[in-house]
Order: C-alpha cells, then structure tokens, then sequence
C-alpha cells in the first residue's frame, strides 16, 4: 500500500489524523449527494426567485447565498473522515487509535464552525484534485 501523508485534527486534547477518499466519499452518497455536503460544510444554499426556482448564471451554474453551516453535516463528515485517518493509518503502521462516533465529535470538537469548515472543505477538495491529477497523468501516459 502506498505511503499516505494524514493530517490531523486536535479533538478533546488528542490528535487524530483525518483523510477524506472514495469510500468516505461514498459513505457521504448514502446520506446525500457530494454537492449537498459540499454546500452544507461551507454554508451555502442555492439562490432563488421569488416564486421558489433555483436561479442559475449565464452558464448554468447555480447561484450560491452563504447562510449558515448545517452542523449536523459538518460533524457526520469530521467523524467520517478521522474514522478513514484512523484506518489509513493502522494499514500503515502500529496505531492503538479506535474509531470515534458522531455524538464524541460533536460535544469534543471546539473549533469554531467556520475554521472546521475551512478544514473540511479544504480536506474535500484535495480528495478530488487527486483524482483530476491521477486521471490526467494516466491518460498521458497511455497516449504517449
């Protein structure tokens, strides 16, 4: 198995690593879809008219208000992705960690929401420009 770089998070005094991947995202789908957690951590809903319709920009893409986080979406990834951190890391070395669940995350973890969302949109978006990169370096590869 290929070497992981984790990164972790301080929750309750104890360092934890968190990882977000395929089966994290995955574990995501059977709750909501990958776009709804995206807008539920970085606290944005789409924009409507008057009348209820989502109102898009010229190019189709659907215009963001940033309201509130929905904290219940932020804590169930936060705990999803340190269960992942935990898991990549006893596949890579000695680790007496054990996985934590959503109720321990919710009453330990003191950051501030928008810094947690900081953390995790961040730890998002690198999971999908991993895929984009590994997917580019292939197909030059193959075409080559």
């Amino acid at each position: 198995m290929r070497k992981i770089a984790l990164k972790e998070v301080e929750i309750n005094g104890e360092k934890l690593p968190y990882y977000c991947d395929l089966f994290v995202l995955s574990k995501i789908q059977e709750k909501m879809s990958v776009a709804q957690f995206e807008r539920d951590i970085l606290g944005a809903k789409p924009r409507t008219d008057e009348e209820g319709n989502i109102i898009r920009d010229e190019d189709g893409r659907i215009q963001l208000i940033f309201d509130h986080y929905v904290i219940e979406t932020m804590i169930f990834g936060l705990t999803l992705m340190i269960n992942e951190g935990i898991t990549v890391m006893k596949d890579q070395e000695e680790c007496s960690l054990g996985e934590v669940n959503e109720a321990y995350i919710g009453r330990c973890c003191t950051m501030q929401p928008a810094e947690l969302s900081d953390l995790l949109s961040e730890e998002f978006n690198r999971c999908f420009a991993v895929k984009k990169n590994q997917t580019t370096e292939n197909q030059k590869t193959k075409t080559q």
